[in-house]
């Protein structure tokens, strides 16, 4: 017997169901994720325009990253790492756990901040 199981986004505002993606977007320094069709996309690009328009870009956080590591500006997003980066680091969490006398790896919840101080100085010091 075979099983199939397929994954369809559904727009959070209207249910559509064509040119779904999930979007992210960061306001208070708290990162958003949403389901949005093309046009809802552009909706709500619209609607923050105006203050976009006159905003002032901030560049990557230039402080210590709260869990001790600090991601590259390509791995933050709204200065918190982004799910590749944390991704990234739990595999390498996984492989060096013995070596670098990590806390014992874990599938899900918080990378603790020793695993993300070993990622960046092993990193770093390439």
């Amino acid at each position: 017997m075979v099983s199939l199981t397929e994954i369809v986004l559904v727009d959070d505002l209207d249910a559509g169901r064509d040119g779904v993606a999930t979007r992210d977007f960061c306001l208070d320094g708290v990162a958003y994720e949403i389901e949005l069709t093309d046009a809802n996309h552009e909706r709500l690009k619209a609607a923050l325009a105006p203050f976009t328009a006159v905003a002032r870009r901030l560049p990557a956080s230039s402080s210590p990253h709260r869990t001790g590591g600090r991601p590259a500006a390509g791995d933050q997003d709204c200065g918190r790492p982004t799910r590749a980066y944390k991704a990234t680091v739990r595999a390498w969490w996984k492989r060096n756990e013995q070596t670098f006398e990590l806390p014992r790896w874990r599938t899900h919840g918080p990378i603790p901040p020793k695993v993300y101080a070993a990622y960046q100085d092993a990193h770093e010091h390439r």
